[in-house]
C-alpha cells in the first residue's frame, strides 16, 4: 500500500524536477543517475499504471536525490506540506463536544431528574439522522472532477485551501499544489466527516459521565411526568428505550417502580427511585446508540478515505512520470538516422526534434542527422545503408504534403529498408511549432489528414510535436485531437 508521505516525497521532487527546466537546482546527472540506481531492472515499456515494482521505484529515487541533492534542494523538499486539518480545530472540536455534552445534563431539579427530561431520546434521534445521511453520503458515487469547487466545498475545505494557496512560494510551490492540492482537499473533507463521528460519540461520553461525576457528592432521586403518557405507555416507552443495554449490560429495568415515580402537577412523587440503575442504562443506551456506531462510521469513512486516496493517485499519471525517468536512462545501443530531407542542414530547432524522440525512445538515444541537398534524394538513397532498428524523417505541418515528392521519398525509403534482412520501423515526426497562429483547429485537423493520406501505409507511425510535446497520431479521433492541440498552442493556452 502506498503511504501518504511518499506520494508526498514523489509530488515534491517531480514539481522541482518539472520547473527547474535549466537544471539549476537538481543538476541532471543526479537525476539520471537517481533513476539508474532505483530501477532495479524495470524497463519503461514494463510500466502500465502504478503497479508495487512502479511505487517502489518512485519511492527509491526520491530516497537516491534526497541523498544526492544539495541540502538548500533538499530542505525545500522536505519544508513541503500536503494540505491538512488543522491541529487546533480538531482539538477544539473535541474540546467543544465535551463542554456541550457536560451542559447537557444541567437539566432537571436540584436533586430530582426527570428521566423524559433529559436529551437523551433527543440525542438519539438526532444520530440516528445524521448516521443515515453519513451513510448514504459514504455510498454515493462521487462527481468526477479537479477539486471541489469553491462553491460546492465546504467553509473547512475552503479555508486550508486558501492558507495553502497563501503559502504557496514560486513556479515550484505552484505546481506542487498541482499536484497535491485536488486528492490532498478531497482527503480533508473526509478527515473533517471522521472528527465530526469522533466529536458526536465525546459528546455522548461527556454526557454520561458528567451524570455520574454528580452523582459522586450528591444522592440523585429519579421521578418521571407526561401530559402524554400513562403509567403503562412510560412502561412500554421505557422498556423499548432502555432494553438494548438492559440486554447488553445485564441491568434490569425497575419498571415496578414507574407508579410510584410519577410526579403530578403540584404532587410529589409518592417514592423517587434512586438515579444508580436508571443512570446505568442512560449511559448504556448513549454507548449503544452513539458512541459505538459513531466510532464504526468514523471507522468507515477513515477506511474509505484512504481506499479513494489510493484510488486517485492510482488513476493519475505517475506511470506515465515513471516512464519518462526510465526512458532518460535507456538507448544509447546505436546510432539512429534522423533524416531531413530537401535542405542540406538540420533545421533551426533540430534539438527540439532530438529531445522529443528521447522522451520516446531513451534519454541516451544518440541520433545521426542526414539532410540529403535539394535534388539529391535519389543519389543519396543509392549509396544509403541503413542502421539500427529504427530511422526517422522529419518535416514541418505547414509544408503542403505531395503525392510526387515527400509520398515518393518515405516509400523509396521504405523499399531501400525493406531490402535489407533486419525488420525497421518508420516514423514520420511533423513539427507544428511553425503554424500559423491564424490557423484554426480545422485547418489544423486538416492539414494531419492531408499527411496521413500522403504517407499512406509507408511508415510505421505519424508523431506530432507541439510544445506541449509529442504525440502519435493515428485514427480520425486522434488526429481531431492533434488539431486541436495545434490549435491551443497556436493560441497560447
Amino acid at each position: 500500500m502506498m503511504k501518504r508521505e511518499d506520494w508526498r516525497n514523489w509530488c515534491a521532487w517531480r514539481a522541482l524536477e518539472e520547473t527547474d527546466r535549466e537544471a539549476e537546482r537538481l543538476a541532471r546527472p543526479v537525476r539520471v543517475e537517481a533513476t539508474a540506481q532505483s530501477a532495479g531492472g524495470l524497463k519503461s515499456d514494463q510500466v502500465v499504471g502504478l503497479k508495487p515494482e512502479v511505487v517502489a521505484f518512485l519511492t527509491r529515487r526520491c530516497a537516491r536525490l534526497r541523498e544526492r541533492a544539495e541540502p538548500a534542494t533538499v530542505k525545500w523538499v522536505e519544508a513541503r506540506r500536503v494540505p491538512r486539518l488543522p491541529g487546533m480545530w480538531v482539538m477544539g472540536l473535541l474540546a467543544a463536544a465535551a463542554v456541550v455534552g457536560f451542559v447537557l445534563t444541567q437539566l432537571g431539579q436540584e436533586r430530582e431528574l426527570n428521566l423524559l427530561a433529559l436529551p437523551l431520546v433527543g440525542v438519539l434521534v438526532w444520530n440516528a439522522i445524521v448516521m443515515l445521511v453519513a451513510v448514504v453520503g459514504e455510498l454515493w458515487p462521487e462527481r468526477k472532477g479537479a477539486e471541489p469547487s469553491e462553491r460546492d466545498a465546504g467553509w473547512l475545505v475552503r479555508m486550508v485551501r486558501r492558507r495553502v494557496e497563501t503559502e504557496a512560494d514560486g513556479e515550484e510551490g505552484l505546481r506542487f499544489w498541482q499536484l497535491t492540492g485536488p486528492t490532498a482537499l478531497r482527503l480533508v473533507e473526509r478527515q473533517g466527516r471522521v472528527w465530526l463521528h469522533v466529536a458526536a460519540a465525546v459528546l455522548a461520553l461527556a454526557s454520561a459521565v458528567a451524570l455520574f461525576a454528580r452523582g459522586w457528592s450528591r444522592e440523585y432521586r429519579v421521578v418521571w411526568e407526561s401530559t402524554l403518557l400513562t403509567e403503562q405507555g412510560a412502561g412500554h416507552f421505557f422498556q423499548g428505550l432502555f432494553g438494548p443495554a438492559s440486554a447488553v449490560f445485564d441491568v434490569p429495568i425497575p419498571l415496578e417502580a414507574l407508579p410510584a415515580m410519577r410526579r403530578r402537577a403540584e404532587v410529589a412523587a409518592a417514592a423517587p427511585a434512586p438515579a444508580l440503575p436508571w443512570l446505568e442504562l442512560y449511559a448504556g443506551t448513549l454507548l449503544l446508540g452513539v458512541v459505538f456506531p459513531r466510532l464504526l462510521l468514523a471507522g468507515v469513512t477513515l477506511w474509505g478515505a484512504r481506499r479513494r486516496f489510493q484510488r486517485e493517485v492510482r488513476a493519475g499519471d505517475w506511470d506515465t512520470w515513471a516512464r519518462s525517468l526510465l526512458r532518460a536512462t535507456e538507448g544509447g545501443e546505436g546510432v539512429l538516422p534522423m533524416i531531413f530531407p530537401g535542405t542540406g542542414r538540420p533545421p533551426a530547432n533540430g534539438e527540439r526534434w532530438l529531445d522529443a524522440l528521447r522522451t520516446r525512445h531513451g534519454g541516451l538515444s544518440r541520433f545521426e542527422w542526414i539532410c540529403p541537398e535539394p535534388g539529391a534524394e535519389e543519389e543519396w538513397l543509392a549509396g544509403w545503408e541503413p542502421r539500427g532498428p529504427l530511422l526517422v524523417l522529419g518535416f514541418f505541418l505547414v509544408t503542403t504534403p505531395e503525392v510526387e515528392v515527400q509520398g515518393e521519398l518515405v516509400r523509396q525509403v521504405r523499399d531501400r529498408v525493406q531490402a535489407g534482412r533486419d525488420p525497421v520501423e518508420i516514423e514520420v515526426l511533423l513539427d507544428a511549432m511553425g503554424a500559423p497562429e491564424t490557423w484554426p483547429e480545422e485547418r489544423s485537423r486538416e492539414r494531419l489528414r492531408l499527411w496521413r493520406e500522403t504517407l499512406g501505409g509507408a511508415v510505421t507511425r505519424i508523431l506530432l510535436l507541439t510544445r506541449q510535446g509529442l504525440r502519435e497520431v493515428s485514427g480520425d479521433r486522434a488526429t481531431e485531437g492533434a488539431g486541436r492541440d495545434v490549435s491551443e498552442m497556436n493560441h497560447g493556452r
